[in-house]
């Protein structure tokens, strides 16, 4: 049975910030161009009062302050949904804001409110954690460092929990995070996918078809997928086709993006896609995906600062 109504009220900042600053503007709704916000949300309706919200639309922002969710299954699912409208509204401030300061266009009090929320985004670790070396003499192995790597992810900051995918080939099984599981909870969240079977199994990553043909069509073995914020940002900022030395690609996530991706990563071990963060390979672990992650969320992030100096 689905629930009627789960209410966030409670932000830290900088989204407490963010929320306020657009509900300020008046607007009826935000459309944000991440992938996160097009493929789940579409847009976010503003209202004032939960009897004002919108038939087809699952989240909502309350002009209170608060996010509004309904119509999803439980808990967990509402606080995805909550996740989602963070990472969409963060992106899309700190993306405005850039736009507005290469335009010449940043007031005075936009500039000083963006260093102000600059200064509350926790720093980027500066040293990635441990990770286990490969390869991988059988599957629960490759289960361990699967479930290591996605760890490591959340713990650098380089992704919020639910937003990524990772998998590794052990043999002729994929192992992949299961669709909708936090990254750093994915003991018991990995699904095994025979790369000869003409499907994957229910339950695995939306984004299977990039993995499984990133690592049946070259050395690969290891490939990690996540959203860093600040990659995101830039990669909606520039219509270049590199960014941080990488190719940029674009397509829905799924079938349409498993087109375009795998070649760009074959070729030169990562790709960042617009809007929906990057994917990066390992030809016998997770040590060198994450090594390009890491680095590319810290050179957005510095170039960020640079630009809004």
């Amino acid at each position: 049975m689905l629930s009627d109504i789960f209410m966030f009220e409670e932000h830290d900042e900088p989204i407490r910030s963010i929320l306020a600053y657009y509900l300020s503007r008046g607007g009826e709704r935000l459309t944000p161009r991440d992938s996160e916000t097009r493929s789940f949300l579409t847009d976010i309706p503003i209202i004032g009062s939960v009897g004002d919200a919108v038939a087809d639309r699952t989240v909502h922002l309350v002009r209170t302050g608060a996010i509004l969710v309904r119509g999803v299954a439980d808990a967990a699912q509402a606080i995805v949904h909550r996740d989602i409208v963070r990472f969409s509204l963060f992106v899309l401030f700190f993306g405005e804001m850039l736009a507005k300061q290469r335009a010449g266009t940043l007031p005075f009090a936009g500039k000083d409110l963006a260093h102000r929320l600059l200064a509350a985004v926790p720093e980027l670790p500066a040293a990635p954690p441990p990770m286990l070396n490969g390869p991988f003499a059988d599957e629960p192995a490759a289960q361990r460092a699967v479930v290591e790597a996605g760890n490591a992810l959340v713990a650098a900051g380089l992704v919020d929990s639910v937003f990524g995918n990772l998998s590794c080939r052990i043999g002729d099984t994929l192992l992949i995070s299961r669709t909708g599981v936090p990254l750093d909870r994915l003991d018991g969240g990995v699904v095994a996918c025979r790369l000869d079977g003409p499907v994957a199994p229910r339950g695995a990553s939306s984004e299977y078809p990039s993995h499984r043909r990133i690592v049946t069509g070259n050395r690969y073995r290891a490939v990690l997928h996540g959203h860093p914020r600040w990659t995101v940002i830039w990669s909606l900022a520039s219509e270049d086709p590199r960014l941080f030395g990488l190719p940029v690609v674009e397509g829905a996530p799924g079938e349409e993006l498993a087109r375009v991706l795998p070649d760009a990563v074959a070729a030169h071990g990562a790709a960042i896609v617009r809007g929906h963060g990057l994917f990066a390979a390992g030809i016998d672990d997770f040590r060198a995906p994450f090594e390009t992650m890491d680095r590319v969320e810290h050179c957005a992030f510095a170039d960020y600062l640079t630009e809004m100096s």
